[in-house]
């Protein structure tokens, strides 16, 4: 066969090939629902896995779903965005208001700028309705959103919906208020009794599962030396699905942290929560913190021998349960 023949041919096969993956990669999304393809987008952008996300997001959004609508605007914002990207953002931000999306009225009508005065009162208006409709079937989100919304323009009103959703145990609500005496609200007999309240209020919060919460409290907890109360807390971060917590417990268990020096080295467990972060999270943001693991990982597999293999199988498989592991951020909560 001459050269010529082999290259033509290696070129077909190419062809052919690339054009399967991108009819697996069609069918693949082809078997999502809008909600399914939204849930998919949203867990891969907190795993850091940014590229790959757009791809569902965007399904979604082209599906008509205001959440992936909303996510994918947000996503263009905020992530390499170009100048092709911020007209394309604007687009499906005015598409997720208009089919519903409370987050992306709240945008347009606090930072949408490039909107007349006019219209961003139109989707003020659209977002306080729609979080009045919000209490017959969320309550609790209700009441917190309508404190937000009166915050800095009418106090007394924000206070008040804050309280109502604080009867709700509301996260955010609990979070909130501790905060308002953290920095100096209400009367105490002491510092310490202040305190106390404070580290009450946000273990409340906490025990919602809200994870923000759990790790505020962790915070709170480190910050009044409770160390041992804090590493029950950062397992439970863990198991509430916190990437980050993964190469954290990884550097308690190998004597890294000075304040957690009463933990017991497991250098297997360590390895166990790195392997799992090193396959949960991608590289599009953070990649530093992804190659110091990875070096992290390589020590840690020089350490050990082959005899710690089913352990470390066992661990890892244990701590998968726990999955899907992301970083909750601003545009996780919907």
């Amino acid at each position: 066969m001459s050269v010529l023949i082999r290259v033509v041919a290696l070129n077909l096969w190419l062809f052919c090939s690339i054009g399967k993956i991108a009819e697996a990669k069609s069918y693949d999304l082809n078997n999502f629902s809008s909600v399914e393809a939204f849930e998919k987008g949203r867990i891969l952008r907190a795993q850091f896995k940014n590229i790959e996300s757009r791809r569902y997001l965007k399904f979604a959004a082209d599906q008509g779903d205001p959440n992936a609508e909303y996510l994918y605007a947000m996503e263009l914002i905020s992530y390499k965005s170009t100048i092709r990207t911020a007209s394309e953002s604007k687009y499906y931000l005015i598409l997720a208001a208009r089919n519903g999306s409370r987050k992306a009225m709240q945008f347009l009508y606090q930072y949408a700028n490039w909107l007349k005065e006019e219209e961003r009162i139109f989707w003020k208006n659209n977002y306080y309705n729609a979080l009045i409709n919000l209490g017959r079937s969320q309550p609790a989100q209700a009441f917190y959103d309508l404190s937000q919304y009166h915050k800095g323009s009418y106090d007394e009103l924000s206070q008040y919906y804050l309280s109502r959703a604080v009867v709700f145990n509301h996260p955010k609500a609990l979070m909130d208020v501790a905060h308002q005496i953290e920095v100096g609200k209400g009367n105490f007999v002491s510092s310490d009794a202040r305190e106390a309240q404070v580290r009450q209020i946000y273990l409340k919060a906490a025990e919602t599962g809200y994870l923000p919460a759990i790790l505020i409290y962790i915070k709170c907890l480190e910050g009044d030396q409770m160390y041992e109360k804090a590493y029950e807390w950062r397992i439970k971060a863990m198991e509430a699905g916190d990437l980050m917590s993964l190469p954290i417990l990884a550097s308690i268990l190998t004597n890294q942290s000075e304040p957690y020096g009463f933990v017991e080295s497991d250098v297997v467990a360590a390895k166990a929560y790195l392997s799992v972060y090193l396959e949960s999270a991608g590289k599009d943001k953070l990649p530093t913190l992804y190659s110091n693991i990875e070096m992290f990982f390589s020590k840690l597999s020089l350490i050990l021998n082959d005899t710690s293999d089913n352990k470390l199988i066992n661990l890892e498989n244990k701590i998968k349960s726990h999955a899907p592991f992301y970083r909750h951020d601003v545009f996780w909560d919907y």
